[in-house]
């Protein structure tokens, strides 16, 4: 190999060990501090690669930001993530964390549950221990198969887990005969395509007040539960529900399968089904955090491409009606210009993709919507959803302006906004670089100023 040659190959590596060690944000955590929301910590997970090992890594480091100053107060050390957490999410209030690991013990894997006060372990249990736990191992995070969600109050935690089964053990293994479950070669289905580990589904919750776990019974064995929402009332929640017969099919990047919704009261085991199994899909419930038996999901129709456009629905669950808040964009009209150009400026693609979380206003009149378009363009989409069919797109690369150009809104329906709702709300952009890094962080915040 030449000089030549062996610089190239230099260059080569050097060039992947930086892309690949470059670190990709895998989720997030976000707890406020105060009644007022000015301090916020953000606990973001990255993952990176690991090529002496040849291993995937997580890491997290923690922020502390003040929104009245818009400074960042504290920066944490990287802490890495061990591989044997199951699952770790923080209260809404930050005063709690819900922890799941596992170890391997023999031929068994445990799994242990913990809630954590501060620094102080205030409740744990052993997932196999059929005096606490009423459930099996605690399911992986999926956004379609699972759920580990705190209550709005931060009192109760709800999670889908396996149905309570005894473990694999063969006859040689066993201590007792009535040790041995089921046998190892009989075929247990899954849901398959990268969920092989998701197989039965049983609701959950944990109530802080009481420090105990329970079942949530009556729940239908003809379905599988796959997503949640809390809504207003601390008893009550809203689920998404899959089919298990007459077969499971994909999920996983099927945004196109048919699915319910229901609404349960876990304190009495009450389950209320508020739609039919009808042409169309209904994914990621959003709960008003404000308002009663009002919550906004996505809506597609089934078996038509997997990754179609989306409807955005608002739900009333007394009534039982549904008002389409953005409907679908199955064509956009190309300009003469440029091959392959549209006119971005003036025209909606859709939505592609899930509602976040924590995506309303403080007010909760507007909702906060992710989408993507073109590689190069970034855009949130705003909807006002208490006036049906109004929605606006804001171009991010214009808050670097200066001087707000007003026609950085891009109205999609025929609803114009009023002068003095425009003039109320405000965008603003923070970038901060960690240490030496050359990837900023960034932050965008929307907000209706008070008259």
């Amino acid at each position: 190999m030449t000089t030549t040659d062996n610089k190239i190959l230099t260059s080569a590596i050097e060039t992947y060990r930086r892309y690949a060690g470059q670190p990709t944000l895998s989720d997030i955590e976000s707890c406020r501090q105060d009644s007022n929301d000015e301090i916020v910590h953000l606990t973001p997970y990255c993952s990176t690669m690991d090529l002496v090992k040849l291993e995937d890594l997580t890491y997290t480091r923690s922020f502390t930001y003040s929104l009245k100053t818009r400074q960042l107060l504290f920066t944490s050390n990287v802490t890495p993530i061990n591989k044997n957490i199951v699952r770790r999410l923080a209260s809404p209030d930050g005063k709690y964390v819900a922890l799941v690991t596992k170890e391997t013990k023999g031929e068994q894997e445990l799994q242990y549950a913990q809630i954590w006060h501060d620094e102080h372990l205030i409740f744990g249990y052993e997932v196999s221990d059929s005096k606490i736990s009423p459930h099996g191992k605690i399911l992986p995070k999926n956004d379609y198969a699972s759920f580990f969600e705190w209550s709005p109050d931060s009192r109760r935690l709800v999670f889908t887990a396996e149905e309570k089964r005894k473990p694999l053990k063969s006859y040689f293994t066993a201590d007792k005969l009535d040790e041995i479950g089921e046998p190892a070669s009989v075929y247990r289905e899954n849901w398959g395509e990268q969920m092989e580990a998701f197989e039965t589904s049983v609701v959950c919750i944990f109530d802080l007040d009481t420090k105990k776990v329970q079942l949530i019974e009556n729940q239908p064995n003809d379905l599988y539960i796959g997503q949640s929402s809390w809504t207003t009332n601390p008893d009550e929640l809203i689920f998404v529900a899959f089919r298990l017969e007459p077969y499971r099919l994909g999920l996983i990047y099927c945004e196109n399968r048919p699915s319910v919704l229901f609404k349960c009261n876990w304190r009495n085991n009450e389950w209320k089904q508020l739609t039919d199994f009808d042409p169309l899909c209904r994914l990621f419930p959003r709960h008003l955090p404000k308002t009663d038996n009002e919550f906004v999901y996505v809506q597609t129709d089934i078996y038509r491409a997997h990754a179609q456009c989306k409807r955005l629905v608002l739900f009333n669950t007394e009534t039982k009606q549904e008002k389409i808040l953005i409907d679908r964009v199955d064509n956009v009209t190309y300009s003469n210009a440029d091959p392959f150009r549209a006119e971005w400026d003036t025209q909606f693609k859709g939505l592609h993709m899930s509602p976040p979380r924590l995506g309303y206003s403080s007010d909760e009149r507007y909702l906060l919507l992710p989408s993507y378009y073109v590689v190069h363009e970034m855009f949130l989409n705003v909807v006002d959803y208490r006036t049906p069919y109004r929605l606006y797109v804001f171009d991010l690369k214009s808050l670097s302006k200066k001087v707000k150009d007003p026609n950085d809104w891009y109205l999609i329906t025929e609803h114009e906004f009023k002068t003095e709702e425009k003039n109320r709300i405000e965008w603003n952009v923070d970038r901060f670089f960690p240490d030496n890094e050359l990837i900023p962080v960034e932050s965008v915040y929307v907000h209706v100023r008070d008259t």
